[in-house]
């Protein structure tokens, strides 16, 4: 064998290692059947809907390196993605945001910032405060912003975060409390706009319609928008003696602020509670 023959069949080894030690640490991409709706399955997966992210904040996780990091420190992975998102001018980062705090909320964590205990209504402030910071800035940026799925999802998001910190309450409306602490900051609760037929203070109780269901009727109708479902209870004078009496309302919170306001304690809510009639 010739000196130059040699060397060519060094190099070409030399090649083939190359490929394979590249093969060998690499995913393999490809495709598998799974039927008509896997794909839309795995669109449609969300913190709505399951004990997982959607793609669209997996996406985000992934552009910052922060898969592993919230795995294992949620709250403190929502803190950093909180700085990120002031410096980042993306809507992606909000709508994260407002999914992973809806996710924390969701599984009952609980958590300590700066010496303040973070419950489940915390993260479900946060997840309702994000996604609407979220709905306001597509919308501006988007005149087509009813076709992103994002869009739909951050309605509900905001939705039945709302209903779960309703749900978790006991008492009437007015006993709110004046601060609700979040993971990066708080904000500041007050009374808004309402047209109930007496004051709060007259309602002895208030939970979120999502937590009833209507026997003898098969449909539950909702109609499209921002807002959840209450059911306020008053007492009643009657022949029989006092009786409950229940009355449909709508609870919408009203954001007055940013990201930069978190922090300095000027984060404002106004709770504006409307009558169904």
């Amino acid at each position: 064998m010739t000196q130059e023959r040699f060397k060519q069949m060094v190099k070409t080894l030399t090649v083939l290692g190359a490929v394979l030690v590249v093969g060998g640490c690499t995913t393999p991409v490809g495709v598998t059947s799974l039927g008509m709706n896997s794909g839309y399955e795995q669109i449609d997966r969300s913190a709505l809907n399951s004990s997982d992210y959607s793609s669209y904040t997996a996406t985000v996780l992934h552009r910052y390196d922060l898969e592993r990091f919230y795995a294992k420190k949620p709250t403190a992975c929502l803190i950093q993605l909180h700085e990120l998102a002031c410096a980042d001018d993306r809507d992606d980062v909000l709508f994260a945001l407002a999914e992973l705090a809806f996710l924390q909320g969701k599984d009952g964590r609980r958590d300590t910032v700066d010496g303040h205990e973070l419950a489940a209504k915390n993260y479900f402030t946060a997840s309702a405060i994000y996604a609407y910071l979220f709905l306001g800035r597509l919308e501006k940026a988007d005149p087509m912003a009813a076709f992103d799925r994002r869009f739909r999802l951050a309605c509900d998001l905001y939705n039945r975060s709302l209903g779960h910190i309703i749900a978790q309450r006991k008492g009437p409306v007015a006993e709110m409390p004046p601060v609700i602490w979040l993971p990066v900051g708080s904000i500041r609760i007050q009374a808004g706009v309402t047209d109930l037929p007496k004051p709060l203070s007259e309602y002895v109780e208030v939970s979120s319609a999502d937590h009833y269901k209507v026997n003898g009727l098969s449909v539950r109708n909702r109609m499209a928008g921002m807002g959840t479902p209450l059911v306020l209870v008053s007492k009643r004078k009657s022949e029989s003696g006092i009786i409950n009496v229940g009355f449909a309302a709508t609870v919408f919170m009203r954001i007055r602020g940013g990201l930069a306001d978190f922090k300095t304690g000027s984060l404002l809510s106004e709770v504006d509670i409307y009558s169904s009639t």
